[in-house]
């Protein structure tokens, strides 16, 4: 069971960014704004890289495929990680489910 954060999205399984949502690489992070919501965001790390992959629609599974790749990390917690970021850029609208 998921608390918070690190609980699962549901839904369709595939995600891909909201198209409410401009990103400006600043560094080795990526600020967001949600349009609607007037929200900012800041990503480092693998969640700059996920969010560079959701460019693409993507399953959970295949993005921790393609980071477990490229980072040095246990894949179940690379996949863990991803769950919960997902379920949050879901809830606040940065990505989008798509069938």
């Amino acid at each position: 069971m998921g608390v918070g954060w690190f609980s699962s999205p549901k839904g369709s399984g595939w995600y891909r960014r909201s198209a409410d949502v401009k990103a400006v690489s600043h560094g080795d992070k990526i600020v967001l704004m949600n349009l609607r919501s007037e929200q900012f965001y800041s990503l480092d790390g693998v969640a700059c890289r996920a969010w560079d992959l959701l460019e693409e629609p993507a399953t959970s599974v295949g993005l921790t495929d393609r980071i477990a790749d490229e980072f040095d990390a246990p894949r179940d917690e690379i996949m863990h990680d991803l769950d919960g970021l997902l379920a949050g850029m879901l809830k606040d609208g940065l990505v989008r489910e798509v069938r």
